[in-house]
């Protein structure tokens, strides 16, 4: 038990200290999970109560929380295991849905904080995923 928490705890320290990963990736993915699990263990409904009609009519909101939960999770672990493929992939899917969001959520009207929000979260995405497929960046070190 004790080697297996060192092994863990050591791994922790490894991926704070080490550079070869974007800080927007590893902040996307907490945002997304956090904000997933949010949607889905809530009990008032964010996109299906009034004002956001158009999110809602996408999908419920547990639905939009579970994909931006996994999404999350996906970031998260390709981060820690190293796998240079799946970090692209899950960078391209949250900034593919922060995108969707932000539309979405920007028809329905630009006065509320979570249409600038979910667009700031669409950019930091996305800048994650290009810093990912630069050939020499420090982000693509842990192919």
């Amino acid at each position: 038990m004790g080697n297996t928490l060192t092994a863990v705890v050591d791994r922790i320290i490894d991926l704070v200290y080490r550079r070869d990963f974007e800080y927007a990736e590893l902040q996307g993915g907490w945002v997304a999970l956090f904000w997933g699990l949010w949607l889905v263990v809530a009990k008032a409904r964010a996109f299906t109560d009034d004002g956001w009609t158009h999110v809602g009519q996408v999908a419920p909101d547990r639905v939009w929380g579970m994909a931006l939960a996994l999404i999350g999770l996906g970031q998260l672990v390709s981060l820690v295991v190293r796998h240079y493929r799946w970090r692209r992939i899950f960078a391209l899917a949250a900034a593919m849905v922060w995108a969707a969001l932000a539309v979405l959520l920007g028809m329905d009207g630009f006065y509320r904080l979570a249409v600038p929000s979910a667009g700031m979260f669409f950019v930091g995405a996305a800048w994650g995923y290009l810093r990912i497929g630069m050939p020499n960046s420090d982000a693509r070190k842990s192919i």
